[in-house]
């Protein structure tokens, strides 16, 4: 009987220390998805290191962000070797929109939906208003800038992608070249609408020269629900706000990046000229307010007038 009890013993000390620590397991998780990831094995890539790992592990941060990425089919090598050389800090909105992967001929496709959580995925990965220097101090300064250069390449080609279905554009980029809609929006506040029509700022907002309330995508219009267009129009805000705040957070100087690098000083300069033209024509800072925010649920928390005129003073101005 001792014997047997014994061995019961043995069995269960060689069985616990076989066991895997969580440690383990999450470095076994990070290996194999690595491994899927390299063969385009998008699902199994997911399931595999979704909840494997503390959410505090900068490493499952990034490959759980990469495996939602890879589901969209984005590609981090297609960028560079087709795209990058093509993005002008000139014309930003136009050349990101004319992308080869800008195309979007939907709202919310599988692939956009898929590139968006990937996105998602690393700006929520630390509380509060997301934000380059915060993943820095969250995940040290490897880890964080590790995962601010990742986010960056996808808010580029996820912001392409906002800018071409919305603004109606061809494969040059144009806003309103499909011949669907003139603007990004069809505007109905007030200062929104004067502000396209009477362009107080003598800026101009190209193909969107009139607001009369249909001008816009019917992607932004009913019988879309008015959440779901708070929810589509917030998305490029943040996807906007949060480029600019990991350009100006993160070394560009290698000539890699083409013009990205140049982007930071061109997009201030516009930001001054609109906050300057505002306050000139209302006396109002909606443009200074908004684009600090970078958070989804802080965007869907903004009065309509103050996305609207955000899109009518900066975008529309600054998407040609």
């Amino acid at each position: 009987m001792f014997s047997r009890y014994l061995s019961l013993f043995i069995l269960l000390v060689v069985f616990v220390s076989c066991a895997k620590t969580d440690e383990q397991l999450c470095a076994s998780a990070k290996d194999e998805t690595k491994y899927y990831l390299t063969k385009r094995t998008c699902a199994k890539a997911l399931s595999t290191i979704e909840g494997s790992c503390e959410t505090d592990d900068p490493e499952y941060v990034a490959l759980l962000s990469s495996a939602h990425a890879c589901s969209s089919g984005y590609s981090e090598l297609d960028l560079f070797s087709l795209d990058i050389s093509s993005i002008n800090s000139a014309s930003l909105l136009t050349s990101l929109a004319s992308l080869s992967t800008s195309n979007e001929t939907q709202a919310d496709s599988d692939n956009y939906v898929s590139l968006q959580t990937a996105i998602q995925t690393i700006l929520t990965s630390t509380s509060g208003n997301p934000g380059a220097q915060a993943r820095i101090n969250n995940f040290g300064s490897e880890g964080g800038t590790n995962l601010n250069f990742q986010l960056l390449f996808m808010l580029v080609v996820q912001t392409g992608k906002f800018f071409n279905h919305y603004g109606d554009a061809d494969n040059t980029g144009t806003k309103g070249a499909g011949g669907n809609n003139s603007c990004l929006f069809s505007y109905t506040n007030a200062d929104a609408v004067n502000w396209i029509n009477a362009d107080p700022a003598g800026i101009g907002a190209g193909s969107c020269a009139s607001a009369s309330g249909s001008e816009g995508s019917a992607d932004l219009e009913a019988p879309v629900t008015a959440t779901e267009i708070r929810s589509r129009l917030c998305e490029g805000i943040i996807l906007f706000n949060n480029m600019m705040d990991v350009l100006g957070n993160v070394d560009l100087s290698d000539t890699v990046y083409g013009d990205l690098s140049n982007i930071t000083t061109v997009i201030n300069s516009l930001y001054s000229a609109a906050v300057i033209a505002e306050s000139g024509a209302y006396g109002t800072t909606v443009v200074d307010t908004v684009k600090t925010v970078r958070s989804q649920s802080d965007c869907e928390a903004l009065t309509d007038a103050e996305v609207e005129k955000y899109y009518a003073i900066f975008f529309e101005s600054t998407y040609q």
